[in-house]
């Protein structure tokens, strides 16, 4: 997230990020899609990314119940909030496996070795 700053400018909102991390869980609802800033920033601030499944096909998959708890429903997101304020030792395991996917996977670099490998590799070329 970022906040305005003077005329043309933006920053870091350093609150709302402190806010993410003193929290165990967060929950991202689908905006204009499900890849949303919210997304993104939940799983690399440490915090439990509780989400609507994900039907984007990413290079490096989030799996839901390793990497975040997903739901389709109500009833599915309040099973998910219910597991996440509980006292097992599995959400701490999947906030963190989140966390790690989302800050190494697609990390800076990570993304664009991707991209470089992906746009400028040797293509096969079919005899024609």
């Amino acid at each position: 997230a970022v906040a305005p700053g003077r005329a043309g400018e933006h920053r870091h909102n350093d609150d709302y990020f402190a806010w993410l991390r003193a929290h165990r869980a967060s929950i991202s609802f689908p905006g204009a899609g499900f890849d949303s800033a919210r997304f993104w920033e939940i799983a690399a601030s440490g915090s439990l990314l509780i989400s609507k499944r994900v039907s984007l096909d990413f290079p490096v998959p989030f799996v839901d119940g390793r990497d975040y708890l997903g739901f389709d429903s109500f009833a599915e997101l309040a099973a998910a909030i219910e597991f996440a304020v509980s006292d097992s030792p599995e959400v701490d395991q999947i906030r963190r496996s989140g966390y790690e996917l989302a800050t190494t996977a697609y990390s800076s670099a990570a993304i664009a070795a991707r991209l470089v490998t992906n746009e400028f590799a040797p293509r096969a070329v079919r005899a024609g």
